[in-house]
C-alpha cells in the first residue's frame, strides 16, 4: 500500500519516527487503526440512531424541555 502526504505532513512524520522507537511505517499504521476505529464507531452510532428513529423513539417534548434545563437555559432562551 501507498500512502501520499503533503511535505508538511511527511516532515512531522518523519521528526516523530526519529524522536521515537518506531519507523514512520509504524506511526502509520497506528494512525490508520484509529482513524478505522473512529470511522466505525461513528457509523454505528448513526446506524444506531436510524434503527431507533425508524422504531419512532424520539424523545419526549418534557424530555427535550429537560435537557436544555439541565444546562441552565430553558428551551427557547438566548
Amino acid at each position: 500500500m501507498t500512502i501520499r502526504v503533503d511535505g508538511k505532513t511527511a516532515e512531522a512524520l518523519n521528526r516523530l519516527a526519529e524522536a521515537t522507537a518506531h519507523d514512520p511505517a509504524w506511526h502509520l499504521t497506528r494512525a490508520v487503526e484509529a482513524y478505522l476505529a473512529d470511522q466505525f464507531e461513528a457509523y454505528e452510532d448513526i446506524r444506531h440512531a436510524v434503527a431507533e428513529a425508524d422504531a419512532g423513539d424520539f424523545a419526549t417534548d418534557e424530555e427535550v424541555e429537560n435537557a436544555f434545563a439541565s444546562f441552565g437555559r430553558p428551551l427557547g432562551t438566548q
